[in-house]
């Protein structure tokens, strides 16, 4: 049985301690949209790029993956043109590499019972943005805001999704927020 299609953006976070970092960004699956969603996703870091740590990188992958959520099988690739790789330029001292900034996404979808959320990190968070070992509270309405213009810039190409491959089911992402408590995001291949 084929279920929807989802567009799966990979992302490889380099340059500082503990990386290479890898991040995992689902998209609703509009056909021809894979410039587009690259961009929008470009944007966001192009946003962030005062924000984060000097000497981090962070690569789109230019092959996007698009799933079956149903199976979780592969059934195509598609390709952006070109490949980007953004540069950050915060100076000051970085928090260390296990202290990453946790964005959450919440869905209105249930799943056995369980709601659907997911969540990405974003490393290379500054000293300056951490207060008494949480996120300071002008550095979440920061990015709040570069969240909220990347989820609206979305819309039109695929909505930023949450999916569990162990519950077969996806949705739209409601919102995209900064948590106050900062995460790790463990090394791991891409998908």
């Amino acid at each position: 049985m084929t279920g929807p299609l989802i567009r799966r953006v990979e992302l490889i976070w380099a340059g500082l301690a503990g990386s290479p970092f890898y991040t995992q960004l689902f998209f609703e699956h509009q056909a021809g949209q894979a410039n587009t969603t690259a961009t929008n996703v470009k944007a966001l870091l192009d946003n962030l790029n005062t924000a984060l740590a000097t000497g981090l990188t962070c690569e789109i992958i230019s092959e996007q993956t698009v799933i079956d959520t149903v199976s979780g099988k592969p059934t195509a690739i598609e390709s952006e043109t070109p490949k980007s790789i953004n540069t950050f330029s915060a100076t000051g001292d970085p928090l260390p590499w296990s202290s990453q900034g946790v964005v959450r996404l919440p869905t209105s979808q249930y799943n056995d019972g369980r709601r659907l959320r997911g969540h990405f990190f974003i490393p290379g968070m500054m000293e300056s943005q951490s207060a008494n070992g949480v996120l300071a509270a002008p550095t979440k309405t920061q990015f709040d805001g570069f969240l909220a213009t990347f989820l609206s810039s979305c819309n039109t190409s695929g909505k930023l999704a949450v999916w569990s491959r162990r519950h077969k089911g996806w949705a739209s992402a409601d919102s995209a927020v900064m948590w106050t408590q900062f995460g790790v995001l463990r090394s791991r291949r891409p998908g």
